[in-house]
């Protein structure tokens, strides 16, 4: 029984680190748009749904698509940023 208790303890740490990095992360981006750095907010973004697209809920994943459109159309890229955008458009429904 203590080993299942150790187990489930672990796994509440492990969820939970992932969940404070996830939100960390949107931050940093926010951050970086804030600051008009829209190739550095991009790259955060980019290694976000990389990294942790199974572990977004579907609403995060949506706005980071939304975040990831805009971002592309500041940079001029109307092919990117349309392919975020419906991205975004998928995500939220």
């Amino acid at each position: 029984m203590k080993h299942a208790n150790t187990t489930f303890l672990f796994i509440l740490l492990s969820v939970a680190s992932i969940a404070q990095s996830i939100e960390s992360r949107i931050s940093s981006a926010e951050r970086k748009m804030n600051q008009d750095d829209w190739v550095g907010a991009t790259k955060v973004f980019k290694k976000l749904i990389d990294g942790y697209a199974n572990d977004l809920t579907a609403i995060q994943k949506a706005n980071v698509y939304n975040d990831l459109g805009y971002l592309s159309m500041r940079l001029l890229d109307a092919q990117e940023a349309e392919y975020y955008l419906n991205l975004s458009i998928i995500n939220h429904e």
